[in-house]
Protein backbone atom coordinates (compact mmCIF):
# COMPACT_ATOMS: atom_id res chain seq x y z
CA UNK A 1 0.00 0.00 0.00
CA UNK A 2 1.46 3.29 -0.86
CA UNK A 3 1.13 5.80 1.84
CA UNK A 4 0.56 9.52 1.27
CA UNK A 5 3.46 11.81 2.44
CA UNK A 6 0.65 15.38 2.37
CA UNK A 7 -2.34 16.30 4.06
CA UNK A 8 -5.12 16.61 1.40
CA UNK A 9 -6.23 20.40 1.37
CA UNK A 10 -9.17 22.41 0.40
CA UNK A 11 -11.08 22.72 -1.91
CA UNK A 12 -10.01 19.03 -2.58
CA UNK A 13 -13.52 17.65 -3.97
CA UNK A 14 -12.18 13.79 -2.21
CA UNK A 15 -13.28 16.20 1.11
CA UNK A 16 -16.64 16.38 0.44
CA UNK A 17 -17.22 12.82 -0.12
CA UNK A 18 -19.36 10.90 2.68
CA UNK A 19 -17.48 8.04 3.54
CA UNK A 20 -20.04 4.67 4.24
CA UNK A 21 -19.32 2.69 7.15
CA UNK A 22 -17.23 -0.26 6.76
CA UNK A 23 -18.94 -4.12 6.90
CA UNK A 24 -15.79 -5.46 7.92
CA UNK A 25 -12.52 -3.84 9.49
CA UNK A 26 -10.12 -6.01 8.28
CA UNK A 27 -6.14 -5.41 7.20
CA UNK A 28 -6.12 -2.36 5.07
CA UNK A 29 -8.02 -0.20 8.28
CA UNK A 30 -5.16 -1.23 10.46
CA UNK A 31 -2.72 0.29 7.21
CA UNK A 32 -4.54 3.32 6.82
CA UNK A 33 -4.78 3.69 10.94
CA UNK A 34 -0.56 3.16 10.51
CA UNK A 35 -0.48 6.34 8.12
CA UNK A 36 -2.58 8.27 10.83
CA UNK A 37 -0.07 7.89 13.33
CA UNK A 38 3.27 8.34 10.91
CA UNK A 39 1.88 11.82 9.88
CA UNK A 40 -0.48 12.95 13.07
CA UNK A 41 2.44 13.49 15.43
CA UNK A 42 4.25 16.10 13.10
CA UNK A 43 0.80 17.77 11.15
CA UNK A 44 0.68 20.80 14.05
CA UNK A 45 -3.02 19.35 14.66
CA UNK A 46 -5.12 17.04 17.07
CA UNK A 47 -6.34 14.58 14.51
CA UNK A 48 -6.76 13.43 11.19
CA UNK A 49 -9.77 11.79 9.59
CA UNK A 50 -8.60 9.16 6.67
CA UNK A 51 -10.06 11.17 4.32
CA UNK A 52 -7.79 13.49 4.72
CA UNK A 53 -4.52 11.54 3.91
CA UNK A 54 -6.35 10.40 0.65
CA UNK A 55 -7.89 7.26 2.25
CA UNK A 56 -11.96 6.12 1.42
CA UNK A 57 -12.09 4.92 4.96
CA UNK A 58 -14.43 6.15 8.00
CA UNK A 59 -12.04 6.38 10.48
CA UNK A 60 -9.68 8.83 12.31
CA UNK A 61 -7.20 9.21 14.95
CA UNK A 62 -6.60 11.25 17.76
CA UNK A 63 -4.23 11.99 19.60
CA UNK A 64 -4.20 11.16 23.69
CA UNK A 65 -1.34 12.47 25.10
CA UNK A 66 2.07 11.04 22.58
CA UNK A 67 -0.34 7.76 22.10
CA UNK A 68 -2.74 7.77 18.99
CA UNK A 69 -5.79 6.69 18.77
CA UNK A 70 -8.51 5.27 16.35
CA UNK A 71 -12.17 4.93 16.02
CA UNK A 72 -13.62 3.14 13.10
CA UNK A 73 -16.99 3.76 12.03
CA UNK A 74 -17.48 6.64 14.31
CA UNK A 75 -21.50 7.99 15.05
CA UNK A 76 -22.24 10.83 17.42
CA UNK A 77 -25.28 9.36 19.06
CA UNK A 78 -25.85 11.96 21.78
CA UNK A 79 -25.43 16.25 21.95
CA UNK A 80 -25.57 18.36 24.54
CA UNK A 81 -27.40 21.15 25.09
CA UNK A 82 -24.64 23.30 26.68
CA UNK A 83 -23.26 25.15 23.48
CA UNK A 84 -19.73 26.56 23.22
CA UNK A 85 -17.64 29.20 20.91
CA UNK A 86 -14.16 28.30 20.01
CA UNK A 87 -11.95 28.93 16.92
CA UNK A 88 -11.30 25.94 15.23
CA UNK A 89 -8.55 25.10 12.56
CA UNK A 90 -8.60 22.44 9.99
CA UNK A 91 -4.84 20.63 8.96
CA UNK A 92 -6.72 20.92 5.58
CA UNK A 93 -7.40 24.41 5.35
CA UNK A 94 -3.75 25.58 6.72
CA UNK A 95 -3.23 28.92 8.51
CA UNK A 96 -6.82 29.32 8.73
CA UNK A 97 -9.45 29.75 12.26
CA UNK A 98 -12.54 29.91 12.61
CA UNK A 99 -15.31 31.22 15.62
CA UNK A 100 -17.08 27.69 15.42
CA UNK A 101 -20.52 26.94 18.38
CA UNK A 102 -20.82 23.65 18.88
CA UNK A 103 -21.82 21.48 21.84
CA UNK A 104 -19.65 21.18 24.39
CA UNK A 105 -20.46 17.16 25.23
CA UNK A 106 -20.64 14.35 22.74
CA UNK A 107 -21.30 10.71 23.21
CA UNK A 108 -19.40 8.76 20.22
CA UNK A 109 -19.59 5.13 19.45
CA UNK A 110 -17.88 3.62 17.01
CA UNK A 111 -15.15 0.32 16.56
CA UNK A 112 -11.19 0.19 17.55
CA UNK A 113 -9.23 -1.43 15.10
CA UNK A 114 -10.12 -4.71 16.62
CA UNK A 115 -13.21 -4.54 16.05
CA UNK A 116 -14.54 -4.02 19.77
CA UNK A 117 -17.14 -1.18 20.43
CA UNK A 118 -16.15 1.79 21.71
CA UNK A 119 -18.34 4.37 23.46
CA UNK A 120 -16.64 7.36 24.40
CA UNK A 121 -18.33 10.75 26.35
CA UNK A 122 -16.18 13.59 25.03
CA UNK A 123 -16.18 17.06 26.30
CA UNK A 124 -14.47 21.00 25.46
CA UNK A 125 -12.05 20.33 23.02
CA UNK A 126 -12.11 16.50 22.80
CA UNK A 127 -15.54 16.99 22.15
CA UNK A 128 -15.03 19.22 19.44
CA UNK A 129 -11.98 16.93 18.35
CA UNK A 130 -15.02 14.22 17.51
CA UNK A 131 -17.59 16.31 15.82
CA UNK A 132 -14.86 18.13 13.62
CA UNK A 133 -13.24 14.67 12.26
CA UNK A 134 -16.91 13.00 12.25
CA UNK A 135 -17.91 15.70 9.92
CA UNK A 136 -14.88 15.22 7.76
CA UNK A 137 -16.21 11.28 7.24
CA UNK A 138 -19.65 13.27 6.30
CA UNK A 139 -17.83 15.13 3.83
CA UNK A 140 -18.42 18.41 6.03
CA UNK A 141 -15.97 20.89 6.40
CA UNK A 142 -15.81 23.50 9.27
CA UNK A 143 -16.11 26.30 6.12
CA UNK A 144 -19.68 24.78 6.01
CA UNK A 145 -20.03 25.79 9.43
CA UNK A 146 -19.86 29.58 8.62
CA UNK A 147 -22.64 32.01 7.61
CA UNK A 148 -22.93 33.94 4.74
CA UNK A 149 -21.00 37.02 5.76
CA UNK A 150 -17.92 34.69 7.33
CA UNK A 151 -17.41 32.13 4.11
CA UNK A 152 -17.43 35.23 2.03
CA UNK A 153 -14.69 36.89 4.24
CA UNK A 154 -13.25 33.43 3.68
CA UNK A 155 -13.60 33.37 0.45
CA UNK A 156 -11.72 36.41 -0.25
CA UNK A 157 -8.87 35.44 2.27
CA UNK A 158 -8.28 32.07 0.74
CA UNK A 159 -7.80 33.64 -2.90
CA UNK A 160 -5.23 35.58 -1.59
CA UNK A 161 -3.51 33.36 0.26
CA UNK A 162 -3.70 31.19 -3.27
CA UNK A 163 -2.55 34.09 -5.04
CA UNK A 164 0.46 34.76 -2.52
CA UNK A 165 1.85 31.09 -2.61
CA UNK A 166 2.10 30.85 -6.31
CA UNK A 167 4.06 34.01 -6.40
CA UNK A 168 6.45 32.55 -3.47
CA UNK A 169 6.46 29.49 -5.42
CA UNK A 170 7.50 31.66 -8.97
CA UNK A 171 10.63 33.04 -7.08
CA UNK A 172 12.09 30.18 -5.40
CA UNK A 173 11.66 28.69 -8.83
CA UNK A 174 13.41 31.58 -10.33
CA UNK A 175 16.35 31.61 -7.57
CA UNK A 176 16.85 27.97 -8.00
CA UNK A 177 17.69 28.86 -11.88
Amino acid sequence: MAFRTRIVKYPNESLRTPIPPLDVIDHSVVDVAWDISRKLPFANGYALAANQLGHHSPMFGYLDGKKTKFIVNPQITEYSSDMYLFDEGCLSIPNFYFPIERPRTVLVKGFDLDGNPIELEASDLLGRIMQHEIDHINGKLVVDLLDDEQREEFTRKWESFIKNLKTQTVKKRKKKK
